[in-house]
């Protein structure tokens, strides 16, 4: 229970002001130690220096990452016309292709299974959104 429950805090050092103290009574010593994993403590500019971090985490972390990158895939998929295809293939595909790239090649033994439906989601969602991109823009973009 304590992945699902981690997950939901995935962002919570980046998006908030909460304290480690704070969150580890709220999730527990390894709910804390999988969001802190799951932190990217050096922003959007450091993408290399986090994609390391997370690709050599322990699976769960890596796991939760694969859960967050579908959800963020699928979000700008159905959110495209609002976000913009300038958006989507200056900010975003920047950021997510690459970790997606990484922890792809990484090994899971524990959670098998749920990693290869996760990315099987993010291919498919990924599909999904270069075609919006061809329809919206009349341009496809390269994997």
């Amino acid at each position: 229970m304590i992945i699902p429950l981690s997950a939901l805090g995935h962002d919570i050092f980046e998006d908030t002001k909460a304290t480690e103290k704070e969150v580890e009574k709220i999730f527990g010593k390894r709910g804390l130690a999988l969001i802190q994993g799951m932190t990217n403590w050096w922003g959007d500019k450091e993408k290399p220096k986090y994609i390391k971090q997370v690709c050599s985490s322990k699976e769960a972390v890596r796991l939760i990452k694969l859960a967050d990158l579908c959800d963020n895939y699928t979000s700008v998929v159905y959110n495209l016309k609002a976000l913009g295809v300038e958006w989507t293939q200056l900010y975003f595909l920047p950021i997510v292709s690459p970790m997606r790239n990484a922890i792809s090649k990484t090994k899971f033994k524990i959670f098998k299974k749920s990693a290869a439906i996760l990315l099987q989601a993010i291919d498919r969602a990924s599909l999904l959104l270069d075609e919006e991109i061809t329809q919206l823009s009349g341009t496809k973009r390269n994997m």
